[in-house]
């Protein structure tokens, strides 16, 4: 939505028969229009629940025990915990539904805007740097060689 409340009420208004949309709708025209907060708050409501709504639609999560008689049996795990989904259409949405919940660990690349994910890259792995711009060397290459050109034209 990247804090731009016109965006926000432009795209529930286009979208106001999706059913999560539509109800949002009627709040967003009759609160204040000089709050861009209600109108950042209301298009991130709608986001939410029209996520979850097809999540909870084709995604599931299941409970997966260990059977090995080594390891005492627990399910307390992050292994433990595994998702399932119906189609391919389950799999984006459960992605976005992740993205969504983990929004302070993740940012997007300076250069070609994609998200990267500051997150461990798995459990024992160190935390990735916060301060992450680009999300490989590629890009931060590449932006570098945009700067220079960039200049070069302006003298």
């Amino acid at each position: 939505m990247n804090d731009e409340d016109r965006t926000v009420r432009k795209l529930l208004a286009e979208h106001g028969d999706i059913k999560p949309c539509k109800s949002w709708l009627s709040f967003l025209e009759l609160g204040p229009a000089e709050h861009q907060n209600f109108a950042l708050a209301l298009g991130l409501k709608c986001t939410v629940e029209a996520t979850q709504e097809i999540v909870h639609k084709y995604c599931r999560q299941h409970i997966m025990l260990s059977m090995d008689p080594d390891t005492r049996p627990s399910i307390s795990c992050k292994k433990c915990i595994s998702w399932t989904f119906d189609n391919l259409l389950g799999a984006m949405y459960l992605q976005m539904y992740w993205l969504m919940a983990s929004s302070d660990s993740v940012a997007r690349c300076e250069h070609c805007g994609r998200i990267i994910s500051l997150s461990r890259p798995h459990p024992e792995g160190r935390k990735r740097r916060s301060d992450k711009r680009f999300c490989n060397d590629a890009c931060r290459q590449a932006n570098h060689r945009s700067k220079k050109k960039r200049q070069v034209s302006r003298s």
